[in-house]
């Protein structure tokens, strides 16, 4: 009777296990979002009452699997130096963790972006990923602007 017992315990913990860990891979699909997507749209950055268009169609952003987190997401192609680090959150959703990317800009000085924690999208080869932070960006010509923005960015997958 006790061995019985103990089997059907075992049976009943492993199951436990299998479902409270989500099986393998913690329940994520990680692979659902890898790939090269094709920006569709330009990415807009609002500061200070100003709309800023970052040049993005046509040039892609890879996510692949990350070092730390479940993916990486690198803007290199519309944003140069700025990799994202996010986890998947949901199907077909995850959570980007607060970075700090710096560039050179269009006017011949430099570019600093903070971007905050937020979520994204990948559904029907899809990418979709929508932030606010603060921006700070100085010219060659010493004029500057500093603020707070809000940039959108889409694309296809390849």
């Amino acid at each position: 009777m006790r061995i019985r017992m103990a089997k059907g315990i075992v049976a009943v913990l492993a199951a436990l296990a299998a479902v409270g860990c989500g099986g393998s891979g913690g329940g994520k699909d990680v692979d659902a979002f890898l790939g090269t997507y094709n920006v569709d749209s330009n990415a807009v950055v609002v500061a200070e009452g100003q709309t800023v268009p970052i040049s993005a169609s046509n040039k892609n952003i890879v996510i692949s699997r990350g070092n730390g987190a479940d993916l990486t997401i690198n803007l290199g192609p519309v944003f140069s130096g700025c990799s994202l680090s996010a986890n998947v959150s949901g199907p077909g959703t995850f959570s980007v963790s607060a970075t700090t990317c710096s560039t050179s800009n269009d006017c011949g000085g430099k570019m600093t972006v903070n971007v905050p924690a937020g979520n994204g999208s990948v559904a029907n080869k899809k990418f979709s990923w929508t932030t606010n932070g603060s921006v700070n960006a100085n010219c060659s010509d010493g004029s500057s602007l500093t603020g707070t923005y809000t940039w959108q960015i889409a694309g296809s997958k390849v």
